[in-house]
């Protein structure tokens, strides 16, 4: 099942794509949630064919960033709160407890990916990780989507960007690693992130 063909199957399909498509997501929208779940699908996929990590990978690829205000710090506590919200509608009894309860865990967990204590099961650790998946990408690509959370902060003065953005790559740098599992793509996104750093400090 194609993340499309999961989304079309699902009774929250409308809230999903109502949420997603707001009007002040430039990064942290339907698009995002999509790339993070084409990761997970098929022979090119980087998850093994599996129903139920399939499902878990879907429904968190979908929920983990529902309710989304820049700048706000329990984003992931209330998109985790949504998600219990609409547990009944997708099915809770119909589906292994363990994958709802790691859905949960990992859409709280976003809120920190470089806490490595938060990696609890092997699937949370690979969502975490495809959700970093952009750091890892080509310069290009990279600075496309730093601009893209730029454009989500407008209110937020260039100064007071720089601050926050240069602590949170100081996190992700002095973190053991930015990946667990796909350490292929730490060197970019190391690189990555240093460059940015070196931009903002001027």
């Amino acid at each position: 099942m194609t993340p499309y063909q999961f989304l079309a199957s699902i009774e929250t399909r409308g809230s999903i794509i109502k949420h997603m498509t707001e009007s002040h997501r430039v990064y942290h929208n339907l698009n995002h949630a999509m790339e993070v779940a084409w990761l997970g699908y098929g022979e090119k996929g980087l998850l093994e064919n599996k129903t139920k990590d399939l499902i878990f990978h879907y429904l968190t690829s979908f929920y983990h960033d529902i309710i989304f205000v820049p700048g706000n710090k329990d984003n992931e506590e209330k998109s985790a709160n949504f998600f219990v919200d609409d547990m009944s509608l997708l099915g809770y009894k119909e589906i292994d407890q363990d994958i709802f309860s790691d859905v949960y865990k990992a859409i709280i967990q976003s809120a920190d990916h470089f806490n490595k204590t938060h990696y609890s099961t092997d699937r949370v650790g690979r969502f975490l990780d495809f959700d970093l998946w952009g750091l890892g990408s080509e310069p290009e690509q990279y600075d496309i989507n730093t601009k893209k959370i730029r454009l989500e902060f407008y209110h937020v003065s260039d100064e007071d960007w720089k601050k926050g953005r240069m602590e949170w790559i100081d996190k992700a740098l002095d973190a053991p690693s930015i990946y667990r599992q796909h350490t292929d793509r730490e060197k970019t996104a190391s690189a990555n992130l240093r460059r940015e750093f070196a931009s903002l400090k001027g």
